[in-house]
């Protein structure tokens, strides 16, 4: 069994499922960028992992659209 993790992505500000490794580096699956592990917000099952990626993006969304509506 693989060890899954989540980690944040540093330019884009999204959350992703990623494989632990030994080696702290990993490569962004949506803007390509190599990234060193600052933080790791979680460390389950690739299932467990993925539903809490989906669930973090979620609210990250709900704040940024809630942002922009009292923006105007």
């Amino acid at each position: 069994m693989v060890a899954a993790g989540v980690a944040a992505c540093c330019v884009l500000s999204s959350v992703l499922y990623v494989q632990v490794r030994s080696s702290r580096r990993w490569t962004c699956k949506l803007c390509g960028d190599k990234q060193s592990q600052l933080k790791v917000y979680g460390q389950s099952s690739a299932a467990d992992c993925r539903r809490h990626v989906q669930k973090l993006n979620l609210l990250q969304g709900q704040v940024e659209r809630a942002a922009a509506d009292r923006a105007g």
